[in-house]
């Protein structure tokens, strides 16, 4: 496959699964100044989340990125977007409640304050607004 076909594919992946005007306006810099590392990194996130051979399901992936973001007291933007994924994926409030419960033994309150608490107020809004409630 050409260069100009990968980069094409990586785009086509890019504007498939991201929703946001600002992330793919930042995707633009990245595919023109450094080509290689765009189409690798859109690889790699196919293969991750694409991949019929996964040991693990979509809701499980799901729920390590929200607390791989935790972690990382992701904030900008806080880490919603993954936790609305892993909801779509079947997974409940009290699975995230866990997954933040566990980032707080491991990372102090800090990462609760700094983004747990925002994933938390993500998917109770997510849940209550697509329930009706």
């Amino acid at each position: 496959m050409s260069e100009s076909d990968r980069l094409q594919k990586a785009w086509d992946y890019a504007r498939s699964y991201y929703q946001d005007p600002d992330v793919l306006e930042d995707f633009e810099r990245l595919s023109k100044y450094a080509p290689a590392v765009f189409t690798s990194y859109m690889d790699m996130r196919r293969g991750i989340f694409e991949s019929p051979d996964a040991a693990l399901s979509a809701k499980e992936r799901e729920l390590v990125i929200v607390g791989i973001e935790i972690m990382a007291r992701k904030t900008n933007p806080p880490p919603v977007g993954h936790t609305r994924k892993a909801i779509d994926e079947g997974a409940t409030i009290e699975e995230i409640a866990e997954v933040v419960a566990i980032c707080i033994m491991i990372g102090g309150m800090i990462t609760y304050r700094e983004s747990g608490r925002f994933v938390m107020e993500a998917a109770e809004e997510y849940v209550m607004g697509a329930s009706g409630d």
